[in-house]
C-alpha cells in the first residue's frame, strides 16, 4: 500500500499543469498586475499632489514617499513576474522551487528597502525637529516682558 501512494503522490508531482490552464492563469496576472499598477501609480500620484500642496512637506519627505512608491512597484513588479514564471512551470516542484528562490531573495531586498526607509525616515524627522526648533526660537522672542 505504501508503494501504491508512494508511486501516486511521486506522479502527482511530474504532472503538468494543461496548456489551457497555464494560459488562463498568465492571462489573469497580465490582466491583474496591469491594474495593481495602474492603482499604485495613482496612489503615488495623490500622495505626490498632497505633498505639493502641504506647506510641511519638504525634499526629505517627497524622498520617502518617492522611495516608498518605488519599492512598491519593484515589490509587485517582483511577485508577478514570479507568478508568472510559476504558471510557466513544468511541473509543481520546479513552481516550488521557484517560489523558493523568490521569497529567499525578497528577504533579502526587505531589509536593504527597510534601511533606505529608515535612512530617509530619520532624516525627516531631522529636518522637522529642526524647523520646529526654529520656530520655537523665533516666537519665543515675541513673548519676553
Amino acid at each position: 500500500m505504501t508503494d501504491q501512494f508512494t508511486k501516486q503522490f511521486s506522479e502527482m508531482f511530474k504532472a503538468q499543469l494543461p496548456e489551457q490552464f497555464q494560459t488562463m492563469m498568465q492571462d489573469g496576472l497580465a490582466k491583474s498586475r496591469e491594474v495593481a499598477l495602474k492603482s499604485i501609480v495613482a496612489a503615488k500620484d495623490g500622495a505626490e499632489q498632497f505633498g505639493n500642496a502641504s506647506p510641511v512637506a519638504s525634499k526629505e519627505g517627497s524622498a520617502l514617499t518617492s522611495k516608498a512608491f518605488e519599492q512598491i512597484i519593484a515589490n509587485t513588479e517582483a511577485a508577478y513576474e514570479v507568478a508568472l514564471s510559476m504558471s510557466r512551470a513544468k511541473s509543481p516542484v520546479e513552481a516550488v522551487q521557484l517560489q523558493a528562490s523568490y521569497l529567499q531573495a525578497q528577504f533579502g531586498r526587505a531589509g536593504e528597502q527597510s534601511k533606505e526607509l529608515f535612512e530617509l525616515s530619520t532624516r525627516l524627522a531631522q529636518k522637522t525637529a529642526d524647523g520646529v526648533s526654529q520656530v520655537a526660537v523665533k516666537s519665543g522672542g515675541r513673548f519676553k516682558v
